[in-house]
């Protein structure tokens, strides 16, 4: 391995650290003044992107010992069949929003239920039109770009190098959950069966192509149903009887 590869391996590491002690912060920051979230926003893409151009410099110069970051199509059985199951996901995660944009501002179960399911992320998901749009274009859009490569493209290509591939499955997903641990253990664990989702889609395929689009469809779903939540929230607060 070379230095430059040290420095990304160590990012793998220190990454999650950094998000763990800086996250009440950010927290505090944007709860204090909501107009912050914005800049939050452009902060974490360029801590997206950052180590995502430093492995393709590394990728294009040859610098590190993995050499196929999965930026590939094959088109075979699997691969289609995989596309099909996308397509399936996207409809339904289409209708689902559709459904709870009709419902939600008259069932209060239904609001209720979803703002406790939403309520340890509310400081950082989208609630206004604004910042949605920058979810959906941007965050979402990167995230599904820079951590696929990164998580699946880079670190499992080099873990299935050196462990069977059921350990590195299960390592780069510990590694792609750690960043999340600051919102609890069951936020942190859905977040590692997706990565190893996203790991098993990636060795079907031998691309990062299809669990690219998946997690940025996850991405856009989670920022638009947040949104439609805490406006409903937000509706619901404004229509409510005031007390004198």
């Amino acid at each position: 391995m070379t230095t430059p590869e040290y420095l990304l391996i160590a990012y793998f590491i220190l990454n999650p650290v950094f998000i763990f002690f800086s996250y009440h912060k950010d927290k505090k920051t944007v709860t204090e003044n909501p107009a912050k979230k914005i800049t939050l926003y452009r902060w974490t893409l360029l801590f997206l992107w950052l180590p995502t151009l430093f492995t393709l410099a590394l990728s294009y110069s040859g610098q590190i010992s993995v050499s196929n970051l999965g930026i590939s199509w094959h088109w075979n059985w699997i691969t289609a069949g995989c596309l099909v199951l996308l397509l399936f996901t996207v409809t339904y995660l289409l209708f689902s929003l559709a459904q709870i944009k009709k419902r939600i501002r008259d069932d209060c179960q239904l609001q209720k239920s979803l703002n406790g399911q939403l309520a340890q992320s509310q400081w950082f998901m989208p609630t206004t039109p604004r910042e949605t749009r920058y979810f959906i274009f941007a965050i979402s859009v990167s995230a599904g770009i820079c951590e696929e490569l990164l998580f699946r493209g880079y670190l499992l290509n080099l873990l299935s190098g050196l462990l069977p591939d059921y350990a590195a499955v299960t390592l780069s997903a510990i590694l792609f959950a750690l960043p999340h641990i600051y919102q609890g253990v069951i936020p942190a664990m859905r977040t590692f069966i997706m990565g190893v989702i996203f790991a098993l889609l990636y060795l079907l395929t031998d691309s990062i192509i299809i669990c690219i689009l998946l997690h940025i469809t996850l991405d856009i779903y989670a920022g638009i149903l947040a949104y439609l939540v805490f406006q409903s929230k937000t509706i619901s607060s404004d229509h409510s009887p005031q007390v004198a």
